[in-house]
Formats: C-alpha cells, sequence, structure tokens
C-alpha cells in the first residue's frame, strides 16, 4: 500500500452509465481511475471529488433537417449511488453565500459537491448541468461552477476531517483548489508567524502550496484550454481572498486555468508521449511551470473488456475470441436498427468513429475522397457508424454531426449516426466494431483511450499516429496507421485522406477477408491493449508523480 494520501478533483466522472456526471473523455478517464482505485482500496489511498451534476449532460438530438439540438436527459440515477453526509460547505459567488452539500459514493472514496438546494435561491443551479446551459451568461456559470469544485472541495476535505497529503487536479478546471490553499495557508502564517510581511506570506503560502500539488494536461488544443479576466474572476468571487495583483502573478491577465495549474504544481504529466512533446511547446514560456513526464492513459478492463471476448482470450482461443466478437457485432446491429431504423449485414466490415465532435478530430475526413469512398461502398459493402457529441456552445461541432446526418440520408445503407451517445453504447461499440476509426490531425490527441478499448476488445485501430497509437502501434499486426505520423504540413488533411483510403483499399479490407489473417491480429491487438490498463497506470501516477510530492 502507498501511504501517501491524494485528493483527486475532477469536473465530473463516467462510473455508470446512469450516474450521469459525465461528458467525454475527460470524465470517462477519471471513472475509470475512480473503479481501479475502489478495485484496489487497500493499494492507493485516492479520495476523489467531483461535482454532483443534477442534470448531467446535454442529450443532443438531430431533427429531420439535420438541426443539432441540446436536451435536458433524462434517467438520472445519482439517487441510488450515492449517500448524504450530512455535511455541508460554504463559498461566495458574487459575495453572496452558497451552501454545497456533500454527497459520497456508496462503495467508493469519491465525494460529489451539490448546490441544488431551495436556500440556495438563484444559485440553486450552478450544479444542474456539466459545462454550463442553465444561465445566460456561460462564463460567469463556467467560473461558479469551478468556484465549487475548486474552493468548496478543500473546504470539504475540511468540513470530513480528512487527512490529505498531495492534490491532484485533472486538467485546468480545479485551479482554485490551489488559491484556496494558498489563502488558508496564509491565514496561518498571519496567526503563528505576525511579523512576516504580506508578500512573505504569500510567497511562502505558494511554495507549500506547490510542493504538494501535480496536475495532468489533457489537451493540446488553445480553445481547450480556458482563461478569464482577473476582473471577473474578483467579481464571481474565484479569488479565495487573495488579491487582484496575487491573481495575476499565479495566472497571468487573462489568467488561463492552465497556466495557474503550471505554476501552481511541482509535477505534471501528460497523457501520452507525444502529447507531452507538444505540451512542452505549448506551455514553454510558462515561468514556473514544472516539467513534464509522460503517463499514457488506461483504461479499466472490468468496464470495457466484453467477458465473452476476454475468457476466450484468456484460454488463447484465437477462434472464440473471433466467435465472441461476432456475436457482439450482431448485438450490435441489433441495436443499430432498433436505434434507426437501419439494417447493417453482419458478414461486411463494420468501422466505428466515436468521438466528440470538433475540429481536429476531423468527422469527415473519410468522405473527402468521394469517389473512392463510393467504390468501396459499392464493391465492399464497407459499413460506418458515427456517434458523439459536440460541446454546447460548439456550433462548428454541431456542424460536423450535421454534415454526418445529412450523409447517412445520401448513404442510407452504409453510412448511419446514433443519437444518446452514453457508456452503455460505447460499450457495445468498441466490441462490436471491427474497425475502430480515430483520425485526428497530428499531433492534437491527446490520448485516445476509445481507441484503446476497441483494442481491448479486438477491434483493430486504423489511426493516425497520434496519442497512444504512436506508442502502440504495429502497422499489419495489431492495427493499421493513417500516413506515417507527420505533421505541419499545408496538404496535412488532403494527404491523410488519401492515406486513409489507401490504407483501407489495400491493406485493411483484403486483411478482413482473409480471416486467419485478421484472427491473428485480433489477438495481437488485445494483447497490446493489455499494457494500457488503470492499472498500469495508476501504479505509475504513485511512483513516477506523487512520489516527488512533500507531504
Amino acid at each position: 500500500m502507498y501511504d501517501k494520501k491524494i485528493a483527486y478533483f475532477s469536473m465530473g466522472s463516467g462510473i455508470y452509465n446512469d450516474l450521469l456526471t459525465y461528458g467525454g473523455g475527460l470524465e470517462i478517464l477519471a471513472g475509470d481511475m475512480i473503479k481501479e482505485v475502489m478495485d484496489n482500496q487497500k493499494l492507493y489511498p485516492i479520495t476523489f471529488f467531483h461535482i454532483l451534476w443534477k442534470k448531467g449532460y446535454s442529450l443532443q438530438r438531430v431533427n429531420e433537417r439535420g438541426e443539432v439540438t441540446d436536451h435536458e436527459p433524462q434517467g438520472n440515477a445519482w439517487e441510488k449511488y450515492l449517500v448524504d453526509t450530512g455535511k455541508e460547505v460554504e463559498v461566495s459567488i458574487f459575495g453572496k453565500p452558497v451552501a454545497v452539500k456533500i454527497w459520497k459514493l456508496k462503495n467508493g472514496p469519491v465525494y460529489y459537491l451539490d448546490t441544488d438546494m431551495e436556500k440556495n435561491g438563484e444559485f440553486c443551479n450552478i450544479t444542474h448541468f456539466l459545462y454550463g446551459g442553465a444561465w445566460d451568461q456561460p462564463e460567469k456559470e463556467r467560473i461558479a461552477q469551478e468556484i465549487v469544485l475548486g474552493i468548496g472541495g478543500v473546504r470539504a476535505i475540511d468540513a470530513l476531517g480528512l487527512h490529505i497529503d498531495g492534490y491532484h487536479y485533472n486538467d485546468g478546471h480545479p485551479a482554485f483548489v490551489g488559491l484556496e490553499l494558498i489563502s488558508q495557508r496564509m491565514k496561518f502564517y498571519q496567526a503563528t508567524e505576525p511579523n512576516m510581511t504580506e508578500d512573505e506570506r504569500f510567497q511562502r503560502a505558494w511554495r507549500h502550496v506547490k510542493e504538494r500539488t501535480a496536475f495532468t494536461t489533457h489537451t493540446n488544443v488553445p480553445a481547450g484550454n480556458e482563461s478569464h479576466s482577473v476582473d471577473l474572476l474578483m467579481e464571481v468571487g474565484a479569488n479565495a481572498g487573495l488579491t487582484h495583483a496575487q491573481l495575476e502573478r499565479i495566472g497571468g491577465n487573462p489568467f488561463g486555468m492552465t497556466v495557474a495549474s503550471l505554476r501552481l504544481a511541482s509535477m505534471a504529466n501528460g497523457v501520452s508521449r507525444l502529447q507531452v512533446m507538444a505540451a512542452k511547446d505549448m506551455w514553454h514560456w510558462v515561468d514556473g511551470a514544472p516539467n513534464f513526464i509522460a503517463i499514457t492513459n488506461g483504461v479499466h478492463p472490468g468496464t470495457w473488456w466484453n467477458p465473452n471476448i476476454k475468457k476466450a482470450f484468456e484460454a488463447k482461443d484465437i477462434h472464440g475470441v473471433y466467435g465472441a466478437h461476432e456475436e457482439c457485432k450482431a448485438e450490435l446491429i441489433n441495436e443499430i436498427k432498433m436505434r434507426t431504423g437501419v439494417q447493417l449485414r453482419q458478414g461486411s466490415m463494420l468501422i466505428a468513429f466515436a468521438r466528440r465532435a470538433t475540429e481536429y478530430k476531423r468527422w469527415n475526413l473519410i468522405f473527402r475522397e468521394k469517389a473512392r469512398f463510393e467504390y468501396l461502398i459499392k464493391n465492399y459493402d464497407l459499413q460506418i457508424v458515427f456517434t458523439g457529441k459536440a460541446h454546447r456552445h460548439d456550433t462548428s461541432g454541431k456542424g460536423y454531426i450535421s454534415e454526418i446526418y445529412h450523409l447517412s440520408k445520401q448513404y442510407p445503407n452504409n453510412v448511419v449516426f446514433l443519437e444518446g451517445y452514453n457508456i452503455e453504447l460505447a460499450q457495445k461499440l468498441v466490441a462490436g466494431a471491427d474497425v475502430w476509426l480515430n483520425n485526428p490531425r497530428v499531433p492534437l490527441e491527446a490520448c485516445g483511450t476509445s481507441g484503446m478499448k476497441a483494442a481491448m476488445n479486438g477491434t483493430l485501430n486504423v489511426s493516425t499516429l497520434d496519442g497512444w497509437w504512436r506508442e502502440a502501434a504495429y502497422h499489419g499486426v495489431n492495427g493499421f496507421n493513417i500516413g506515417n505520423g507527420e505533421f505541419g504540413s499545408n496538404f496535412q488533411d488532403e494527404n491523410d485522406a488519401k492515406a486513409l483510403m489507401h490504407v483501407l483499399k489495400y491493406e485493411v479490407l483484403p486483411a478482413y477477408e482473409n480471416k486467419p489473417v485478421w484472427m491473428g491480429m485480433m489477438f495481437a491487438s488485445i494483447m497490446t491493449a493489455k499494457q494500457y490498463s488503470t492499472g498500469r497506470m495508476v501504479e505509475e501516477y504513485f511512483v513516477n508523480l506523487y512520489n516527488y510530492l512533500k507531504s
């Protein structure tokens, strides 16, 4: 057992399909990490803090005109999983007190923060929607949510009487944790060493907090690293008692949540080796930032590895793995028929593309070479199913979903879009698809854990050499590469589209038609995925990250 007790902060977590506190990969990763810790509670002393999103993330629908609309999801079964601790803390929003109720996961060291109480009046809805949607001023809503997570989270630790040695921020959203810790430490110095100047207290408190803080960065896309004016942070109440000038010293002005997290941490990691290289280049100018190390993400086998495929693999039964996969494929085809009315074919290759809808993930890359795509449909009956969501305020992301919807009408028997992407649907896709398509623009993918889940089930990755796949790929052995991993060209999209069509026609489809070859690759894929589990990931966090934090 490791003896350093860690508090891990994340905006949400995807633990159970009907506990709607997740939106995308960031929260699913946190959920997988939680389940690994729950499996080994005596080994890994981590306590998790999230927000209880009473109304969850947005449910996106596509109407007959292809317009994407956001709806309130139904079926959030949080009461089934959580118990009331009987504890509350208080934060200040716009100078007004807001009560934060603390809930606990029944079977794990996970606490949820909740403002949805009548006495909070206009602020009861802060914790309604993950990443916002209740206020008509989304930036202020986001800051208020991060106040609840960061400042409220630290105060929850005190209220619960927990002993914590180190603090871990999952992305930049929890940066206000550091502000509250600094503020508390400054008050301690003021009481115990009254002769210290204000600046000495601030510097010493900052150093004390930094030595006990770790930070994980997930995105190399500038739009994914939020910032706010210091004046606005002061107005909403995110400063935790620190001055305007002190906030500027920590996060700049505008106050960058990632910049602040880097300056507040003594250890930082990226989630794949390539992502670390990109992050170092992106944040090289941040003075006071720690060096980045790579801890490639992992996925929770108990959640994502289909039991029948697992059983056959562990029996070293290659034919059994293939047979179990074919059963999963039949289930997926039935699910698609039930949801859309489209009847896909068991004997034709089925490609899955499940991603957040954003520009760099290139939802439409496979259609860029239209004539060649139509050739593959006509001659090989190629089938492809898309699913995913865009952020609520990302109109361009919703545009990609709309484009795929219209293409599904143009190719009604070969292209399908599925609404309502969630954990349950993801489990069916990673086990039932033949190919997992991932074509982000290199080097913008952080990791791509969904590809690990697919590989774990023998679903072969066809991917650009980005994120985890750059580390794991053996072309033609455990999957297939799109292109050679080069980036920076003005013709990158054009080159990758041609490379995708080439590898599908001349390598992927011929391998699929040669069942002994395909079955061998499926087995190799599962062998590869075994290295990318949450067990390995959490172990690396303790050995390579938390081990270097001061207690």
